[in-house]
């Protein structure tokens, strides 16, 4: 009888948190690369309800973070409740045909044995994370509650099981599986699907940037858009599109002096185009129903003009340019407008970039030729064309 553990051995007389029994060992290269087995519905609700199983949205689907008009954050995580609804009732009526439950033994914060001959897992202590099923999860955690609370005869928990992985990750072992299951398979949102995959170099650069700037804190790395409520200027996806566009030749070796220039123009992009920085909400509305500032086609615009200038000693001062007052010639004298350069008032975006929408404001068109149009008007305004 062998003992496998990566953790400590417990003390003699110590009892386990829980234990799971029937547990196979997966081996890789002869070493244990995870375990698998069957559970019912009765003991991961009760596992729930222990809060010996959790979900580390950071680490899977994420946190929607809006911000409420008396300035409290509201804190919701990214779950389809419409998902999980459809399953629950799959379970009640025998029809949910596929899928296993996944859980991780994270490194460093569960320790646990087992033990060969019992073919038993033990959990001494932590919690052990959900890095993928978390629908399934939930559908189940709501059958558990309603045959709680209806009875016994509702619905038998004990009596429906599921096919269980444990995996044996860190924590970037486990970012890198949501990755393999949501976006190799089935995509997730891309913003938070190229948040997760840090193999790609343009996501590295992203992500640093991110953390060493002022834009750290007003990126929205959950979500592929932003709520009307939310303070966030742009989409993770929409900043990592526009470096990726920019600057299509990042490697190992240049991406660092790249990351601090991009970090250095957008920290003094937002001395001069204050919407592209933080805002309380009341201004961030604001900026967005008056300007388009703050907007993905002009943060692409932004950062297309960043690598136009990129190797110009005085940048900063094609950048101010960004900040002065525009005059836009009409084909008369009185036709002339002057006015802020991002202002939806400006003749120079009407129909290029701005159409009336069906609610009779103002939308911001998202194309190919209207994205080429902000880049190549923001040179003229600097004096690149």
């Amino acid at each position: 009888m062998a003992l496998v553990t990566r953790t400590t051995r417990p003390q003699a007389g110590s009892e386990p948190l829980f234990e799971l029994d029937q547990v196979t060992p997966i081996s890789r290269h002869g070493q244990i690369a995870k375990f698998s087995t069957t559970i019912t519905i009765g003991l991961v609700g009760e596992l729930f309800e222990n809060e010996r199983i959790w979900v580390d949205y950071d680490y899977q689907r994420g946190v929607k973070v809006t911000h409420r008009q008396d300035g409290t954050e509201q804190r919701t995580p990214m779950v389809d409740q419409k998902r999980v609804t459809d399953m629950a009732n799959k379970i009640l009526h025998n029809q949910l045909y596929g899928g296993a439950l996944c859980w991780n033994l994270r490194d460093n914060e569960v320790e646990y044995s087992y033990d060969e001959g019992r073919r038993c897992l033990s959990i001494w202590s932590g919690k052990l994370t959900i890095p993928d099923s978390n629908h399934r999860h939930q559908a189940i955690l709501k059958v558990y509650q309603l045959a709680k609370d209806r009875g016994d005869t509702f619905f038998d928990v004990n009596g429906y099981e599921f096919p269980l992985l444990i995996e044996l990750l860190d924590l970037e072992g486990e970012s890198s599986l949501f990755y393999e299951y949501n976006q190799l398979g089935k995509p997730a949102n891309p913003t938070r699907s190229k948040l997760l995959n840090q193999a790609n170099i343009h996501n590295v650069v992203t992500s640093w940037i991110i953390d060493h700037s002022k834009l750290k804190g007003n990126i929205e790395l959950v979500t592929n858009n932003i709520s009307n409520n939310s303070t966030k200027v742009a989409t993770f996806n929409t900043l990592a599109t526009a470096i990726e566009k920019a600057f299509p030749h990042l490697d190992e070796e240049n991406w660092q002096e790249i990351g601090e220039y991009l970090a250095e123009f957008l920290d003094y992009l937002i001395s001069v185009r204050s919407e592209v920085g933080y805002l309380p909400l009341a201004q961030r509305q604001k900026a967005r129903k008056e300007g388009i500032g703050d907007s993905g086609l002009a943060f692409l615009g932004y950062v297309l003009l960043g690598s136009d200038l990129k190797n110009y000693k005085n940048w900063q001062s094609y950048v101010d340019r960004l900040g002065q007052p525009y005059r836009h010639q009409g084909t008369t004298k009185d036709s002339d407008w002057e006015g802020d350069l991002m202002s939806r008032e400006n003749p120079l975006w009407q129909g290029q970039v701005l159409t009336m929408g069906r609610s009779g404001n103002l939308t911001v068109i998202n194309r190919k030729d209207s994205r080429v149009f902000v880049h190549e008007a923001l040179q003229q305004v600097v004096g690149l064309a």
